[in-house]
């Protein structure tokens, strides 16, 4: 759920394919009064989908992602300890909370690392009382840099390691994923709305102008990232940053990432990766990416 809308995509995967089939990747706007509820239940109804199994994804800000050293414990003792080896780490009571934990490859100047995911019982309640009334049998729900992970293990840089760049309204994620791990995932303060301004206009249209400032230090985080994934995690440098659509596309983005970072660049080539049934417009494409990772998220797939 995003931007007063709920995205929607359907994949099928048949044994033995290596693609990936999208078979539809739509977005539906949601009136402020009614909720996400009616549209997600209509949708399933007229999808003849009710019963299947569905992937749901947390919007950033509605939930934490912290790096900490798992507790020396058995494995079934393991999320109860993290549980309050967190709480104060977090801005809600951990009692009621949703807590995921999923560990990292050993390796370079590190001991043991994981990444646990902390979401309050209050933001994951509506999103399983949705499925239910929906009758939606939910398999997961996941958080976003998990589900970009599965957009970057269908990526040929997936073995040696790739970075991610998801532009949003209010801020950015790079995400550093190699052979179908999270490695690194940080937060950028600045997102679409305030990469694009409106200043003047070129035949009749608006020119968008970025904040040279901004993508600066968005080009500072990123390399930041990379530095500290290489010195802490002990890995090969990363060579490639896929650059994923943005819902309002800023023009300069690829260009100054281009000149500016010490990495190739390139534009997300969702038909590299994927086949689709339909191609979306490039508008929808941007407000379905994270689902998209969702319904990628693999069957074999436990945390």
């Amino acid at each position: 759920m995003d931007d007063g809308g709920v995205a929607f995509v359907r994949v099928k995967r048949a044994a033995g394919e290596s693609f990936a089939r999208v078979e539809s990747c739509e977005f539906i706007p949601f009136e402020a009064d009614h909720g996400p509820v009616p549209v997600v239940t209509k949708w399933v109804s007229h999808n003849g989908l009710k019963g299947a199994s569905s992937v749901a994804v947390m919007e950033p800000g509605s939930y934490q992602l912290l790096q900490v050293e798992p507790p020396d414990v058995e494995p079934e003792e393991m999320r109860e300890a993290v549980r309050w080896r967190i709480k104060d780490l977090v801005d809600f009571s951990v009692e009621d909370a949703a807590i995921d934990l999923f560990e990292l490859p050993e390796g370079g100047a590190r001991g043991r690392t994981a990444y646990v995911v902390a979401a309050a019982g209050s933001a994951i309640r509506p999103r399983v009382e949705m499925l239910h009334e929906s009758q939606l049998e939910i398999r997961a729900i996941d958080v976003t840099e998990l589900a970009l992970r599965n957009i970057a293990r269908c990526m040929p840089e997936n073995e040696t390691g790739v970075a991610l760049l998801w532009v949003g309204r209010e801020n950015s994620q790079i995400g550093i994923y190699r052979q179908s791990n999270l490695y690194l995932a940080r937060s950028i303060t600045t997102g679409w709305s305030q990469l694009t301004a409106a200043e003047g206009a070129s035949d009749g249209a608006l020119a968008l102008v970025p904040d040279e400032s901004l993508l600066d230090g968005m080009v500072l985080e990123m390399q930041r990232s990379l530095d500290y994934y290489e010195s802490h995690f002990g890995q090969n440098p990363i060579n490639t940053l896929v650059v994923l659509p943005a819902v309002e596309p800023v023009p300069s983005l690829l260009g100054h990432l281009e000149q500016n970072m010490t990495i190739g660049v390139r534009l997300f080539d969702p038909e590299s990766i994927l086949e689709w049934s339909e191609m979306p417009d490039p508008e929808v494409l941007a407000r379905c990416i994270i689902a998209l990772g969702g319904a990628l998220r693999e069957e074999r797939e436990e945390r």
